[in-house]
């Protein structure tokens, strides 16, 4: 079978655009990346190879250490119970008076979980002791400000904080739920929870004021806002409870996540409103094309239709991942496409 280089000399507009083979990890990495991906350390009878690139990668997450002393981790169906507790449905804060109840979202403080220095919490349930002492858990937020740079800094925007535990049979266990006492409950908070893109639904405080005062009294008692979820992946050694990440993700908070309905959107806007709209018969060349917003027109029926408004040189453009000998990319240019990149993993290609 000829090899790809091969069909692409011979494609008659010879405009294919190779793309070269990159390190997937570098020393000079900063902390304040976005996402990172890490496996675990190679067992003993590994090859050599597989162990050298496991502790390069290894060097991403030299500077994090996630303790959870104090944190329960083996987690079965009564995880958020713990032996001798009693879930109720109702707690009176002492201090304001503010009845809370599971499903309240409320501002904490002295909580801490890993290496984050704990701001919210969603509260999936609250115990009563033996003795009748109180505590509340659930699920912690920080606000995007602390994700050293990964997510904008924006007033009440927040992150759900996600520690997932991963058994040596690579199970994945639910995550890791924060304790918080009482005497860190600082007062109850508005949170809105949607998918949508910033600046929609964030707070914004009275434009008579100052920026820094708006910005103060937003954080102190302004609506909260989560558009994202940061999960950290770690196995747990026997020996200790302070281990390392293995893996990072940053990603948006997806649809279906969102519980009202008025905060949704669907994923078809959101690509929509990414593209700049589509361009019918094709973006190759873009001159000379008009835009079509499909949350307001719909899409002509008609192929006749599309292929008489094309300009000249216009067509469609095509990706071609695996491509392999390129014969898919080959059968696309005679179909009329434009054959922008083709990726390959084969050291001859």
């Amino acid at each position: 079978m000829p090899s790809w280089i091969t069909i692409a000399d011979h494609l008659k507009d010879a405009e294919v655009q190779f793309l070269t083979s990159r390190t997937a990890a570098s020393r000079d990495w900063s902390r304040a990346s976005s996402s990172a991906t890490l496996g675990r350390e190679c067992e003993e009878g590994e090859e050599e190879e597989e162990e050298s690139g496991a502790e390069e990668l290894m060097e991403l997450f030299d500077g994090e250490v996630i303790d959870l002393t104090g944190h329960d981790l083996e987690i079965g169906a009564n995880s958020l119970l713990r032996e001798g507790e009693l879930p109720i449905e109702r707690y009176r804060e002492p201090l304001s008076g503010t009845a809370l109840t599971r499903g309240d979202f409320i501002e904490v403080h002295d909580v801490q979980l890993g290496t984050y220095e704990i701001d919210f919490v969603k509260i999936q349930i609250i115990a009563r002791g033996r003795n009748g002492d109180y505590n509340i858990r659930g699920v912690p937020f920080v606000r995007t400000r602390k994700l050293q740079g990964q997510v904008q800094k924006k007033v009440n925007e927040i992150c759900m904080i996600l520690h997932v535990q991963r058994q040596t049979d690579g199970k994945e266990l639910p995550a890791i739920s924060v304790s918080v006492p009482p005497t860190s409950i600082v007062k109850k908070r508005d949170i809105i929870f949607t998918n949508s893109i910033y600046p929609e639904h964030c707070c914004t405080g009275s434009p008579a004021l100052s920026e820094n005062l708006r910005q103060r009294r937003a954080e102190q008692n302004g609506g909260l806002v989560c558009r994202w979820k940061f999960t950290i992946y770690f196995t747990m050694h026997s020996h200790s409870r302070a281990t390392r990440p293995e893996e990072e993700v940053l990603e948006r908070v997806q649809l279906d996540e969102v519980p009202m309905p008025k905060y949704r959107v669907s994923n078809e806007t959101l690509c929509n409103r990414w593209r700049g709209g589509r361009i019918k018969g094709g973006s190759w060349p873009q001159s000379g094309t008009n835009i079509i917003d499909l949350e307001s027109r719909p899409l002509p029926t008609d192929s006749n239709s599309a292929t008489q408004s094309r300009g000249i040189g216009q067509r469609y453009t095509l990706f071609d991942s695996f491509s392999g000998a390129g014969g898919v990319s080959r059968g696309a240019q005679s179909a009329g496409f434009k054959v922008q990149y083709a990726v390959d993993k084969w050291a001859d290609v």
